[in-house]
């Protein structure tokens, strides 16, 4: 009996997961849509070709401004990583990069006008998936969420 409830539990183990894969790719689907059907102009919420560089600017509008080793450090990728990210984000204009008023050798990142009007987009949109949920929901999901983080961080599911 024990196999067998072994099986049904990795069976839906299995079935969680597809969903889980099922609900990324129709996400990344629809936002790539959008992203079309917002053609030109100013940068939009949809112009970040990269999850690290919607990291990079909501993390800049958290703290205000940090150097790119920070940046890296908090980002978990290596510096040339950052560097390759934080250059395609100021040649669109949404951040700026200063020589740090310490040390000459080092470069602090902070958002532009343009920079912070979209991360101010970002915090307004990404809750709107969220509205499906109860508020119960939304509780139970965080509690996931925060569950399975500490276990990756802690390399308690993947070493």
């Amino acid at each position: 009996m024990t196999d067998l409830r072994r099986s049904e539990d990795v069976e839906r183990d299995v079935r969680i997961m597809q969903k889980y894969m099922a609900f990324q790719s129709e996400f990344a689907k629809k936002m790539s849509a959008r992203r079309n059907d917002t053609g030109g102009g100013n940068p939009s919420l949809f112009s970040l070709s990269s999850r690290g560089q919607g990291r990079i600017v909501s993390l800049l509008r958290e703290r205000g401004s940090m150097s790119q080793r920070e940046l890296a450090q908090e980002l978990h990728v290596q510096p040339q990583s950052t560097s390759e990210m934080v250059h395609k984000l100021e040649r669109k204009g949404l951040i700026q990069r200063t020589r740090s008023d310490y040390d000459a050798r080092v470069f602090v990142v902070r958002l532009t006008d343009a920079g912070a009007e979209l991360a101010e987009g970002m915090l307004r949109t990404k809750p709107m998936l969220l509205n499906v949920l109860t508020d119960e929901e939304k509780l139970q999901f965080e509690h996931v969420l925060d569950k399975l983080l500490d276990a990756i961080e802690t390399g308690g599911v993947i070493d």
